[in-house]
């Protein structure tokens, strides 16, 4: 059972946390190649929706429960979310 201020591991990809790699099968589409793992904290429960701050980062995501990971404080302080470099034209 996941709680507010628990650590977790985020499954789906979001893509701002990702390097800019782009996934060959939906050329065209812009979707990210999730290729880091991703983590957070849990801000808040409402209903089935869990609300995740990403690690260092101020905005929030919803997400299920199912998917997500509980990790320890060890496991979570180790880990290092990596953001898309900014494409400056």
């Amino acid at each position: 059972m996941l709680k507010v201020n628990d650590f977790v591991e985020i499954y789906p990809c979001i893509a701002p946390l990702q390097p800019l790699i782009l996934e060959d099968r939906f050329a065209g589409t812009g979707a990210i190649k999730k290729t880091k793992q991703q983590f957070g904290q849990i801000t808040g429960i409402d209903g089935g929706y869990v609300f995740v701050r990403p690690k260092g980062r101020s905005w929030t995501i919803e997400c299920y429960e199912g998917e997500l990971r509980k990790m320890t404080v060890q496991e979570y302080k180790k880990s290092k979310n990596y953001a898309r470099t900014r494409i400056i034209s």
